[in-house]
């Protein structure tokens, strides 16, 4: 009995063996978002951090790994603006693919639902060049140096853009010895984020039982914004014009029964503004500054007078465009 069985191992023995191996799985294609180019009025518009975030979701569920715009991955994506809508380059396996996406009136998730949708496809489309462009690396052949990856030059980013910012307001101008009502208006050139002039104009009606009296401002200066955020923006900025200060007489006497008087006025002007959608602001205004005294007389006797310092006060409704 012990024969058979030596020569059933000895068969079993020259049977091929092979290990039960699991198959490799492949390596993943690394991509790499950059959105550097885009202005930050349109990464504004398409909240940019929420996309960022939308588009690594969206690679991930494609089986796409992500990598930092820094690193070398198999496909890179740029993100740049112009005429009024996102364009984008996925450079990969040696080649480069592009598409577009209209920024229209579309909300913000709108677009960034469209434009993660846009960089899955093109980075689909690269899939093919890599894979082959893998094989061709990994073909036997001499030792060479791999070719450089492609350059990518980042165009430096547009001019920032300029915006109006209208205003009118209604409030009061306090000064020594009286409080006169007042209108205003200002018209700013900004840009998005923090400078610009400012032209500032107002209208007060001093009351006087004796005098008809009116007063017309003009300023301008520089503006500079010290917060801008989600919700409000805080400017301050620095003005100097003239008033016009036209009085006539009601009981006129002997001498000057009316006239008009110019002087030099300085302003510090200040503002909150809480934002109301995409263009509208309402707010406060608030301007210390200094012009010249004002004193009406009849017979010695004083009919009207104002203090040099000055402050106006204002609630504003505002526009920005």
């Amino acid at each position: 009995m012990k024969a058979p069985l030596v020569l059933a191992f000895a068969a079993i023995a020259t049977l091929p063996v092979h290990a039960a191996e699991a198959p490799a799985r492949p390596e993943p294609i690394t991509v790499s978002v950059d959105l550097r180019a885009l202005s930050p009025q349109t990464s504004e518009r398409i909240d940019a951090l929420t996309l960022e975030s939308r588009v690594v979701l969206r690679l991930i569920e494609e089986g796409f790994a992500v990598a930092a715009s820094w690193s070398e991955p198999d496909v890179r994506v740029r993100l740049e603006e112009a005429d009024g809508a996102v364009t984008l380059t996925a450079v990969g396996g040696g080649e480069e693919e592009r598409g577009k996406v209209t920024l229209g009136a579309g909300t913000a998730r709108e677009l960034q639902l469209e434009i993660a949708q846009k960089i899955v496809d093109l980075c689909r489309g690269r899939v093919e060049a890599v894979e082959h462009a893998r094989q061709k690396a990994r073909a036997p052949g001499p030792l060479r140096k791999p070719p450089p990856p492609p350059e990518i030059e980042v165009p430096a980013p547009p001019p920032e853009p300029l915006f109006v910012d209208l205003s009118v307001g209604a409030g009061a101008l306090w000064r020594g010895y009286g409080v006169d009502p007042q209108v205003s208006a200002s018209i700013a050139l900004m840009t998005r984020q923090k400078a610009g002039m400012a032209l500032l104009l107002a209208y007060d009606r001093p009351i006087s039982p004796d005098l008809d009296l009116h007063e017309f401002q003009i300023a301008a200066g520089p503006k500079v914004g010290l917060l801008r955020s989600k919700w409000i923006d805080v400017d301050v900025g620095l003005a100097a014009g003239v008033v016009a200060h036209a009085f006539e007489y009601k009981r006129p006497a002997t001498g000057t029964k009316s006239g008009t008087v110019l002087d030099f006025v300085g302003l510090v002007p200040m503002s909150v503004r809480w934002k109301l959608g995409r263009w509208f602001r309402i707010g406060l205004d608030l301007t210390p500054g200094y012009g010249a005294r004002v004193i009406h007389q009849l017979d010695g006797q004083p009919l009207f007078q104002r203090g040099d310092a000055r402050l106006e006060t204002s609630l504003a409704a505002a526009v920005a465009f």
